[in-house]
């Protein structure tokens, strides 16, 4: 399993401070921040770290040949 920092690009993790439980009272506000960070996300820049992270998982001993499964989030903008 690998669990990328997607927003590298905007500076060092963690982007903005998240509190320690995110209810229902900070959910949007914190949606509202993240949203302009993950709209500035190029295909092409998304093209060059998949094609970047699958080639780290494949150079891994323990990962083995087969299907790849990812798990995601499109925004209203996809």
């Amino acid at each position: 399993m690998l669990v990328p920092n997607l927003f590298y690009r905007h500076g060092p993790a963690p982007v903005i401070e998240l509190p320690s439980y995110i209810g229902e009272d900070v959910r949007l506000p914190i949606v509202d921040r993240l949203m302009p960070l993950i709209e500035a996300h190029t295909v092409e820049q998304v093209r060059r770290d998949v094609d970047t992270y699958l080639r780290f998982l494949i150079a891994q001993p323990e990962v083995l040949a087969g299907p790849v499964a990812v798990c995601g989030y499109a925004s209203a903008a996809s």
